[in-house]
């Protein structure tokens, strides 16, 4: 019996455990199978279709009916105990030869074109299918499993199985990045611009090379960078490396290789409170001050400045850092 069948104890069972959160689709068929898969009842090359659960849970379809035609309803249902476990899938031979046997559908598809319909035991439909004309020995069906239409040629007819997108693959496309800075302190993002030029466009992951600077972030599915260069990190320049992979059934990768420019920002100095200084009138007065910068590198700077107030002069040495004033 078909691993996707069960004893009606399992099916009893299956009525109390399993539920309807699971999203059956008709996943892919081929109309004319002229050489390609025999049906191992009688050998026959019949026609097929196949079902897929693109739920997160298993499936009880017993009662379930499929057709092609949206008048008749009922032209084949599914054998009691038939339980879709979720993400797998279910063959149907299309040969209008029910007593072959479980999953043998009362009808065939047309390489002229044609529908499937799927409906519950009870209510309307649950998923369907219109196809063009098919060419001889060549599946139909969605990219990937479970996804919304357009159907596209499979090239590669993979029944009861994930489908498999059989045409040459292009590597994704990323536009050029020049000119990338960043003022250290402050955030850096950027959305890595890639796309994918196949039909139908692929999903793409990112990876970041080993080597980038200190803190860099990638988001493995958005291609989201980000990063906040510290004050020690600047002035410099950081060449990045990101890989971009789509994920055909052999998938193409391309290297995205570009620089950012860590500008340096200049913090002004810090002076060491200075309390309230006394001097006698006539007495020299001397003090030291105290500054520090808090740039990386550190940074020279003077005290050339000079201060007036009230009627004392002061003189500021630049290079000895000492203020002396007199009255």
């Amino acid at each position: 019996m078909h691993r996707h069948l069960s004893l009606l104890v399992a099916a009893l069972w299956a009525a109390a455990s399993f539920t309807a959160t699971g999203q059956i689709v008709v996943n892919e068929w081929m109309a004319q199978n002229d050489s390609s898969v025999a049906d191992p009842a009688d050998g026959s090359l019949d026609d097929w279709f196949e079902l897929f659960n693109a739920g997160n849970a298993a499936v009880d379809l017993s009662g379930y009916t499929l057709s092609d035609d949206p008048v008749d309803s009922v032209k084949y249902a599914l054998p009691t105990g038939t339980v879709l476990a979720a993400e797998d899938h279910l063959l149907i031979w299309a040969g209008e030869e029910v007593d072959q046997g479980p999953l043998h559908a009362g009808f065939n598809l047309s390489a002229l074109g044609n529908s499937i319909f799927l409906y519950p035991p009870e209510g309307s439909v649950v998923n369907s299918v219109t196809f063009g004309q098919q060419a001889p020995d060549l599946s139909e069906g969605r990219w990937k499993d479970g996804e919304p239409a357009p159907f596209y040629p499979l090239g590669a007819f993979t029944p009861d199985a994930p489908n498999v997108f059989a045409v040459p693959n292009t590597p994704p496309a990323v536009s050029n990045l020049v000119g990338l800075s960043v003022t250290e302190g402050q955030a850096f993002s950027l959305a890595i611009p890639a796309s994918d030029p196949d039909a139908p466009p692929q999903s793409l992951s990112y990876f970041l090379a080993v080597g980038g600077p200190l803190g860099l972030t990638l988001d493995l599915v958005s291609g989201q960078l980000d990063w906040t260069p510290t004050e020690a990190d600047g002035p410099g320049v950081y060449p990045v490396t990101v890989f971009v992979s789509d994920d055909h059934n052999t998938p193409a990768t391309i290297l995205a290789m570009f620089d950012i420019t860590v500008t340096e920002s200049n913090i002004s100095p810090t002076v060491v409170f200075i309390a309230t200084q006394m001097v006698d009138e006539g007495s020299v007065f001397s003090l030291t001050p105290t500054a520090t910068d808090p740039d990386f590198p550190t940074q020279t700077g003077d005290w050339s400045s000079l201060a007036y107030r009230a009627s004392s002069w002061f003189s500021v040495a630049a290079s000895s850092e000492r203020a002396q004033a007199w009255s």
